[in-house]
């Protein structure tokens, strides 16, 4: 009976809220087609496991995107990361105090990148800053020693972490198997932050 009753007044006020809706004055200006290329002032975020930080990729139109933590207790964020000449790109915590992340070149086109990503480590306060992987495609670094692992070559690569308590990460290497260039084979090894 009740439903019988309000079902014409529920039908009458939803076709009054579509009317409304749909004779709404359209926006005056689309929004410039430049807003869909800059930099965004927040890509991406990662939780530390102990949930007292949160690691922020961000960016600005006047700079490249960088790494920054912010500490939940107090809001007071802090840079950790940041070039000149490229982007932070993959990020993550490799335990409750060290980050580890590659870069990228948003700037640029695919076709034009020289470099290769990289793997660098960070502690969440911008300290203890390491290269762990080559960005140049030659071996002129592969005999710097990072403490008592060499840097890593080029073609080594960030994957997927579950934070640990030790500073080991797993990192991906393909290599050209014989000489089919589309054949590649690799393994995920530990390596140390």
């Amino acid at each position: 009976m009740f439903l019988r009753r309000t079902l014409p007044y529920l039908f009458a006020l939803s076709a009054a809220l579509a009317h409304a809706a749909w004779a709404a004055p359209a926006a005056d200006t689309a929004p410039p087609a430049i807003a869909f290329f800059q930099h965004a002032a927040i890509h991406r975020v990662a939780l530390s496991p102990d949930a007292r930080y949160l690691a922020v990729r961000a960016g600005a139109p006047d700079r490249n995107d960088y790494l920054a933590v912010i500490d939940l207790a107090t809001n007071k964020p802090t840079v950790v990361a940041a070039f000149d000449d490229a982007d932070i790109d993959d990020f993550e915590w490799v335990n409750g105090t060290r980050l580890v992340f590659d870069l990228t070149e948003k700037s640029i086109g695919e076709g034009d990148v020289r470099h290769a990503p990289g793997l660098y480590a960070v502690d969440r306060d911008g300290q203890h800053f390491a290269q762990l992987a080559d960005r140049y495609f030659d071996s002129a670094s592969r005999h710097e020693l990072i403490g008592k692992v060499p840097m890593q070559p080029w073609n080594t690569f960030l994957m997927p972490q579950r934070p640990r308590k030790d500073d080991m990460i797993y990192v991906s290497r393909p290599i050209r198997d014989g000489g089919d260039e589309h054949l590649y084979t690799g393994s995920a090894s530990p390596t140390s932050t």
